[in-house]
């Protein structure tokens, strides 16, 4: 079965809405290519039988933050990053006194959720979208941290974000050099990465493809989202964000889901966009 639509703005997208103003107050908007045109989006829905989704490969984690007394006798939250190959960030947060908390984190266009482990740490690896490598991190009691690390070497990545809220999941696949839909994801070049705890307060997650302008290289990234009893019979709302020669484009998903007799089945998304935006440079 196909559903060919075509895809609206979507409106106050959620996850750049949040909670709360101290985004819009603490940064500048990103740089876009031009206006914020909508990539074309949703040339192509196909709804498949469900199966089972491989895991996404995720970076391996940095080494654990130590506590600095500092931070342990006023309980100011502590972020530090630092630049590693690839384009990436590594990522440390110190907050003694939210063990177990929420936290919102952001970098450029990119918004996620986590959660602090029963020492107030995280730590991550963190796909950087920006050369200014600059993120935010805000609590639920808004106390608030920043930290900013210049990465090197983001003209030579290619970046395909989908972020997304709650029960609005959104699944990245990346099919390279002519891979057939339908095959478990072996990336040889790319990396999938997942950011995002599905447990925190507000669930914000995102899904990242990431793959280099090595020559000759082509990759057809596909967006999948299950029907469920959380998303049948109406509308799912997220947004890509794609990052080609250090220039940022963003786009809303707005896409109507059937209705609760097609629960298990999965709507996937094709052409997302042009040929020329994913294909590595000679």
């Amino acid at each position: 079965m196909q559903i060919k639509r075509s895809a609206s703005r979507a409106g106050a997208l959620l996850i750049l809405a949040l909670a709360t103003g101290h985004w819009a107050q603490s940064r500048p908007p990103a740089r876009l290519t031009g206006a914020e045109t909508a990539v074309p989006v949703l040339k192509q829905i196909e709804l498949v039988a469900a199966r089972e989704r491989p895991a996404a490969e995720s970076p391996a984690a940095p080494a654990p933050l130590a506590a600095p007394a500092t931070a342990a006798r006023d309980c100011q939250p502590l972020l530090s990053l630092s630049p590693r190959p690839g384009a990436l960030l590594g990522l440390k947060l110190y907050a003694p006194c939210h063990a177990g908390a929420s936290v919102t984190l952001r970098h450029g266009p990119l918004v996620f959720a986590e959660r602090l482990d029963d020492q107030g740490r995280i730590s991550l690896t963190l796909p950087a979208l920006e050369s200014q490598g600059r993120v935010s991190a805000l609590f639920p009691d808004a106390a608030y941290a920043s930290a900013s690390a210049g990465v090197s070497g983001l003209e030579q990545e290619r970046r395909f974000v989908v972020q997304f809220v709650g029960d609005d999941a959104f699944q990245l696949r990346a099919l390279e050099n002519g891979a057939a839909y339908g095959l478990p994801f072996a990336a040889t070049s790319g990396q999938l990465t997942s950011l995002g705890h599905p447990k925190a307060d507000l669930p914000m997650r995102a899904e990242i493809y990431s793959f280099p302008t090595t020559p000759g290289l082509q990759a057809e990234v596909v967006i999948e989202a299950e029907v469920t009893l959380a998303t049948c019979g109406r509308e799912m709302l997220g947004e890509v964000v794609i990052l080609s020669h250090g220039d940022i484009t963003r786009a809303d998903l707005h896409l109507p889901m059937p209705g609760c007799d097609a629960i298990g089945d999965i709507l996937v998304l094709k052409n997302l966009v042009p040929e020329r935006t994913l294909a590595a440079v000679h």
